[in-house]
């Protein structure tokens, strides 16, 4: 999250995006850690946040693309966080039950929690939160739509309500969320920004302005945003888990990740590729005992907006998708550092069955255009596609342009835009055809399908809208995550997509991510980087462990 999108991570660098590629079978590397307690130890890691130079709003509310979340997923915490194995665990919440069939949870806080200004956190702030992401104000965000299940959700939402009727404070510790039918995924939802514990009486003084200053009750606070083009963190003195050993997070804001690139290799930066690692040079570091490369569980897709001509066609949808060589896409744009796809699920979620790149057939997708009316592209209105600025990104734009002129006779023009009026693009369905590269809010098909394109949903910026698809997944989201039938629905409403073109997924993105052997205590799964606890991450010169 390009990544752009609203998504769009707990106490470990997980989350949204980090924290989210988090699959059950992720590969996981471990980077170490300090072997004397007594080594000198640098106060600030420095952490690249490529391919942007803004970020939106910290609210939460709001919904994060993967950049805005590098610096959220490590602010803010919720009731459950993601642990560096995947599994569900713990996090302001001490314990919780399950009861009425998987309908009602019942969650236990921990004792001591405060907010960073020393706030004492109680079930109420976790009570004003959700009911904050589930109102009227935010209800077109990524957020409410996640939270959608729980009892009372759309009448808040829709704003015949203020509070939400299944959320219920118990006492100051104690909160219960009932639910209008069972989720398999709910404790997973309540550990991306959608769960995040923001501070009411931060809120309350600054309405407008508070996120500038963003804190919770993570491990790290806003000290201050450097023009826009860098964000520095702070240790939280109040943070549960304990005292920080590093002292700041400086997390410059680079556009082009070939920048960030060289600033690592001149010794400006700690770590680099958490979002975007220039493909262009995996030649020079492939080999290296600092660069780690695994899957990340992603998906680079084109929305087509089908709510205008040409594309509310199908024919036109599938005739673009046709004319599509991804393998040839997969090696010249990101230097087989990608596979190709055919379908939005990535790899890396069990049992699941991914669809495979076979779909590219010129000669299929010029006839389908002369049966819309169009052919040889003669008659087509001016065609554009609108792209989050980067290199890679222009680069994955021309290929697409001149593959579409050489099999359909078709000229696109390529329209770059800076990070956040690219979002509103994608919002306000400003566009003809569109980039996405979305990168799982947590690790289950229902992220990839049921938000991505389902009727209602935000995140469906395209407009894809077919009845049976939102029967299909909607009776999939309710079953236990036992049931085998679950992605049974989950494939088959895939394959219904797929065939009538409602994306056109592109490439499996693989994370490359450099981090100097200085720093320990992270961790690499998913392709995310991960801190099972702060309170352990170092960074010690070379030659003094």
């Amino acid at each position: 999250m390009p990544v752009a999108m609203r998504r769009y991570l707990p106490h470990a660098l997980v989350g949204f995006m980090l924290l989210i590629a988090l699959t059950a079978g992720g590969v996981g590397v471990a980077m170490g850690v300090a072997r004397h307690s007594n080594a000198p130890v640098l106060s600030v890691l420095r952490y690249a946040n490529e391919g942007t130079s803004q970020l939106a709003s910290l609210d939460p509310a709001t919904g994060f693309d993967l950049n805005t979340r590098q610096a959220a997923q490590i602010i803010y915490g919720g009731l459950t966080r993601f642990g560096p194995d995947f599994q569900v665990l713990p996090d302001t919440a001490r314990t919780w039950n399950i009861s009425d069939h998987g309908r009602t949870y019942t969650f236990h806080l921990r004792s001591g929690v405060r907010f960073a200004d020393g706030t004492v956190l109680t079930a109420g702030d976790v009570a004003y939160s959700l009911n904050r992401t589930l109102s009227h104000r935010f209800a077109d965000q990524s957020g409410a739509f996640i939270l959608k299940n729980i009892v009372g959700a759309s009448e808040v939402t829709s704003g015949h309500a203020n509070e939400v009727a299944g959320v219920q404070v118990v006492n100051a510790q104690t909160l219960r969320i009932r639910l209008q039918a069972a989720d398999g995924s709910f404790l997973a939802k309540l550990a991306t920004p959608a769960g995040y514990i923001v501070p009411p009486q931060a809120i309350a003084r600054n309405p407008g302005g508070w996120s500038q200053t963003a804190f919770g009750t993570g491990p790290f606070m806003v000290s201050r945003w450097v023009n826009r083009t860098a964000v520095l963190l702070a240790p939280n003195p109040h943070y549960w888990g304990g005292k920080l050993h590093i002292t700041g997070i400086d997390m410059p804001l680079i556009p082009e990740p070939l920048t960030a690139y060289k600033q690592y290799r001149a010794g400006g930066l700690d770590t680099m590729g958490s979002v975007h690692f220039p493909t262009e040079v995996l030649s020079d570091v492939r080999g290296s005992k600092e660069f780690h490369a695994v899957p990340r569980l992603e998906t680079l897709y084109l929305t087509l907006n089908e709510t205008v001509p040409p594309f509310n066609d199908i024919r036109i949808r599938q005739a673009f998708a046709l004319a599509l060589d991804k393998v040839a896409i997969a090696h010249d744009v990101f230097n087989h550092f990608a596979s190709p796809t055919d379908g939005m699920v990535p790899p890396g979620i069990r049992q699941y069955r991914t669809l495979a790149a076979s779909s590219y057939s010129p000669l299929h997708a010029q006839e389908l255009l002369a049966q819309a009316g169009y052919p040889g592209g003669r008659g087509l209105p001016p065609l554009t596609i609108a792209l989050d600025e980067s290199a890679q990104n222009a680069s994955l734009a021309h290929e697409l342009a001149s593959q579409w002129q050489q099999n359909l006779g078709v000229n696109v023009a390529v329209v770059p835009y800076p990070h956040k009026p690219y979002l509103s693009v994608l919002s306000r369905h400003a566009y003809q055809i569109a980039v996405i590269d979305w990168t799982a809010d947590y690790p289950d098909p229902q992220n990839f399908l049921s938000q991505q394109l389902t009727t209602a949903s935000p995140n469906n910026n395209g407009g894809y809208s077919n009845a049976t698809f939102d029967r299909t997944v909607s009776r999939a989201d309710v079953m236990s995550p036992t049931d085998p039938r679950r992605f049974q629905f989950y494939e088959q409403a895939e394959r219904l997509a797929m065939q009538q073109a409602a994306t056109i997924p592109l490439v499996n993105q693989n994370a490359g991510i450099l981090l100097r052997k200085d720093v320990h205590g992270l961790s690499l799964a998913g392709g995310q980087l991960l801190a099972s606890d702060w309170t352990r991450v170092t960074i010690v010169r070379s030659g003094t462990q």
